[in-house]
């Protein structure tokens, strides 16, 4: 009885886990977006931070990470043994996020030069907050080992 216990255990522990990092990633993502409609205010004269841009482009961009994320796996990756190809997967979320995204921000407002400074942006702050992540993700792991 206690074998099926511990077996029960183990795997909640690891669903949950892969949960949590799903929803880490997808907050990443979003924040990442977010930021980057910030910084292309700065940039130019355009008002991103308008209610309609702003919805338009968060929700395409939640819509998409979810759909990305989840169907290219990248919150089931293990930490401790991320690879090239692994990172790949990361830049492949980003840039399909970023695209679509843009896709559909076009198809409602216009296809302009400051769109595609938008995508740009999009595409290489998300892949940025990826990477930062999974480094943090590590170190942390690092420290909470050396402490137990």
């Amino acid at each position: 009885m206690t074998t099926i216990t511990k077996h029960l255990n183990k795997f909640l522990n690891r669903y949950l886990s892969t949960r949590i990092v799903f929803c880490i990633d997808m907050l990443v993502s979003m924040l990442a977006s977010l930021l980057m409609l910030f910084l292309v205010n700065l940039i130019t004269v355009k008002s991103l931070l308008a209610l309609k841009p702003l919805g338009v482009w968060m929700v395409g961009s939640f819509t998409f990470s979810f759909i990305f994320i989840w169907a290219i796996r990248t919150y089931r990756i293990i930490i401790r043994h991320m690879t090239i190809r692994a990172l790949g997967r990361f830049v492949m979320v980003a840039f399909c996020k970023a695209m679509m995204t843009g896709f559909i921000f076009g198809i409602v407002f216009s296809f302009t030069k400051v769109l595609y400074l938008m995508i740009i942006a999009d595409f290489f702050l998300t892949c940025a907050a990826f990477f930062f992540l999974r480094f943090a993700m590590v170190v942390v792991y690092d420290l909470v080992k050396d402490r137990l």
